[in-house]
C-alpha cells in the first residue's frame, strides 16, 4: 500500500520539471548545488553514481553528461518512469539501472560499489529513518567514495509555527524537528524531518561517515527577491555573494535548506 510520500510524488510527477524549469530561483538554486557536485565528481571516468531519491533524474542525467554510469533510486514508481524518459531523449542506448526504494531500504543496490552519492532533494528529511539512511549509504559507498546530501534545515522552520501562534507544535518542532509536508491537499501530508547542522553531522558520524564539508543553501533571501534572478549579472553577483556567505556559522542559520558532504573511510 502507498503511504502519503509516495502518493504525493507519483502526482507530482507530471508537473515536477515544469514548477521548476521555469523559476529563476530554482535555477538558482540547482546551479548552487551542481557547483557543489562538480567538486567532488569521481576522478575515473568508470566510476559509478546512485542518485538517491533521484526524482526526475536532474543530478543523474548531469553526471551522466560527463560519461558516468548512473543508478537512479526513487521511492515514487512515476518519478522512475519521468526520470526513464529523459535518459531514453537525452542519451539513448546509455545503460542505466533504475529501482524503486526509498533511501533507507537500499538492498537491491550492492555494497562498496559507488564513488559517489547524492541525496538531494532532501531524500533524508523524507525518510522515516535517516539513521538508517546513513548507514545505507555508507554500505553501499566504495572505500573512499562521497555521499552528498541536502536536507531541511530546522533554523527556517520556526516562522511558520511562530506566525501560526501554535506554540504547542512549534515546542514539539523544536525538540524534535518532527513537521510535516505541507502539501495544499492535507490527505497528501507527509511526515518530514528538519535537522540542526550539529545534528546531521551526528548523524553521519555515527554511521561511520567523515564529515568533508556542510554548508547552507539558501543563505540569501534569493526565494523572496526572485525578480532580482532575472537579470543575467544580478544572478552571477548573487551567486558569488551567496558562495561566499554559505560556510559561515551565522549565515547557515539562515538556510532553508543544509548541505552535506560526507566520505567513507580508505579502510
Amino acid at each position: 500500500m502507498k503511504g502519503r510520500n509516495e502518493r504525493f510524488h507519483d502526482r507530482y510527477a507530471r508537473v515536477y520539471d515544469a514548477v521548476y524549469e521555469k523559476s529563476a530561483y530554482w535555477r538558482f538554486y540547482r546551479d548552487l548545488t551542481w557547483h557543489n557536485v562538480k567538486r567532488f565528481l569521481p576522478r575515473d571516468a568508470g566510476a559509478e553514481i546512485a542518485d538517491l531519491g533521484c526524482g526526475t533524474g536532474e543530478w543523474g542525467l548531469r553526471c551522466m553528461a560527463s560519461g558516468y554510469r548512473v543508478t537512479f533510486v526513487d521511492l515514487s514508481n512515476e518519478m522512475l518512469c519521468r526520470a526513464r524518459e529523459r535518459v531514453d531523449e537525452e542519451y539513448p542506448g546509455r545503460e542505466s539501472l533504475f529501482i524503486k526504494s526509498d533511501i533507507c531500504e537500499l538492498k537491491d543496490l550492492p555494497s562498496d560499489r559507488f564513488g559517489l552519492a547524492l541525496a538531494q532533494g532532501d531524500p533524508l528529511s523524507f525518510t522515516e529513518d535517516p539513521a538508517r539512511a546513513a548507514r545505507e549509504i555508507r554500505r553501499i559507498l566504495r572505500p573512499g567514495g562521497v555521499a552528498i546530501a541536502s536536507v531541511d534545515s530546522r533554523c527556517n522552520g520556526y516562522d511558520y509555527y511562530l506566525e501560526s501562534g501554535d506554540l504547542d507544535s512549534l515546542e514539539e518542532f523544536h525538540k524534535s524537528g518532527k513537521t510535516e509536508w505541507l502539501a495544499r491537499d492535507k490527505r497528501e501530508r507527509f511526515p518530514t524531518h528538519a535537522f540542526l547542522p550539529g545534528e546531521l553531522t551526528k548523524l553521519f558520524e555515527r554511521a561511520g561517515l567523515e564529515v568533508v564539508d556542510l554548508c547552507g543553501k539558501t543563505c540569501l533571501d534569493a526565494r523572496g527577491h526572485a525578480e532580482l534572478l532575472e537579470d543575467p549579472k544580478a544572478f552571477r553577483r548573487l551567486f558569488n555573494i551567496e558562495l561566499e556567505c554559505r560556510r559561515e556559522p551565522a549565515f547557515i542559520g539562515r538556510a532553508a535548506h543544509l548541505e552535506i558532504v560526507v566520505k567513507k573511510p580508505e579502510k
